[in-house]
Formats: C-alpha cells, structure tokens, sequence
C-alpha cells in the first residue's frame, strides 16, 4: 500500500494546476482483456492521517526547439533528482489532502553543456530545497489540486 501511495503522491507533484473536472470524473478508460480468478474488489488508496514518508523523484529529460522552420538538435538536460518529506494531514470521504517539503535537489553533470551553465543550473535548482507544497487527491489517484 505504501508503495502504491508513494507512487501515485511522486507523480502528483509534476501536476501545476488542477485537471479538468469533467475528465477528472469521467476518468481513465479501461478495459479488461481476462478476469482471472480469485476475490475481486477496487483498487483504491488508503491513507491515514499522520502517515508521513520520504520520496525520491528522479526527472530525465531532453529538450528540442523549432522556430521559423530552423530546427535545432535535441539538448539533454542533466539528470536531476529531487528529495521530498510528505505527509497525509486530512482524509475525508474519498479525499485526502497532503503536505510535502522538498528537502533535497541534486543536478547531474552533462558531457555537452558548458561546465558555467551546469553551475548555474544547480544554483536553480538547488533553490527549490525548503519549499513547501499541498496536493488534495482521491483515494482513485486523481489530483484534484496541488
């Protein structure tokens, strides 16, 4: 369970704004290829309040651009890995709501930037560190807010 949590909380955090409601209810569409055999019932997160962990987030990501018809190669951004203390504050109904503290922020080294803007880069992202954050989701896994 925890680690169903950790994951579904971990994929939250990427989320700026609150979904769309109407596809937020309509929800994922799913279909069931074989049943298989033994007891069935929903698959459905159960925090409780005061249920605290620490997550590590790991983003890899490459860049490209294109203006005026000119397109210019695709860029690796540094891998960079992100530390977060969370814990679950409310749960009501079908909700919960959880805080999240980010308490770590790594860059790492890239073998095509300029070793200055890597540099630079770090200092940005090393910002993050401190920054504190409130996500309210469903025990489903929909963000309803971040």
């Amino acid at each position: 369970m925890k680690l169903a949590l950790v994951s579904l909380l971990a994929a939250s955090l990427a989320v700026t704004a609150a979904p769309d409601a109407q596809a937020a209810e309509a929800g994922p569409k799913v279909e069931l290829l074989e049943a298989g055999s033994g007891d069935k019932s929903p698959l459905r997160l159960k925090p409780t309040e005061g249920d605290k962990i620490s997550v590590t987030m790991v983003m890899d990501m490459a860049m490209s651009m294109s203006m005026g018809g000119q397109t210019m190669p695709p860029q690796t951004v540094p891998s960079m890995t992100f530390g977060m203390d969370l814990e679950v504050n409310k749960v009501t109904g079908d909700e919960f709501t959880y805080t999240m503290t980010y308490t770590r922020a790594d860059l790492g080294e890239s073998e095509t930037l300029p070793p200055a803007a890597v540099a630079e880069m770090k200092k940005m992202v090393g910002g993050i560190v401190g920054t504190k954050g409130h996500s309210t989701m469903t025990t489903r896994g929909f963000v309803k807010d971040g």
